[in-house]
């Protein structure tokens, strides 16, 4: 019977070995370098009807902020496309009613000024100024308020 022994060298240095543990690191986020800040935004919040009630299929629209024209958001790194269709809020989406009315927008650019369009129940409502920070930024949309 053969015994194959191997000898491992290990001094510490993250240099020699830069993937140390499953998934890179003890986060196990799997990235060989340090995840960098986030380049586009999100938009999300709950959307509530000129009552203050809970604004179920609520359509909401983006655009760029202008005082003379109303110019569509591209979708980044798509060639021609254009968020032209609403997002709807919507109900329960779990066990609680947490989330009720909500809406999500992604992928947006950091620079510039945004604003909204909420049409609900044959009323439409414009939030305008809105400038959003990279990452994830809290918009509710109360058409009373708006």
């Amino acid at each position: 019977m053969w015994r194959f022994t191997t000898q491992v060298d290990y001094d510490g240095s993250a240099a020699r070995y830069p993937w140390p543990t499953f998934h890179h690191d003890a986060a196990r986020t799997g990235c060989a370098t340090a995840p960098g800040s986030p380049i586009y935004s999100s938009m999300v919040g709950r959307v509530k009807d000129v009552n203050g009630n809970i604004a179920i299929g609520a359509e909401v629209y983006i655009y760029f902020q202008s005082d003379t024209t109303t110019s569509t958001v591209p979708v980044p790194k798509h060639t021609g496309e254009y968020r032209t269709d609403p997002v709807k809020s919507v109900g329960d989406t779990g066990r609680t009613e947490v989330n009720r009315g909500g809406y999500s927008i992604n992928q947006l650019a950091t620079s510039g000024l945004y604003k909204t369009e909420v049409v609900y129940d044959n009323v439409n409502k414009w939030k305008r100024s809105i400038t959003l920070s990279s990452g994830l930024n809290v918009v509710d949309l109360n058409m009373s308020e708006l």
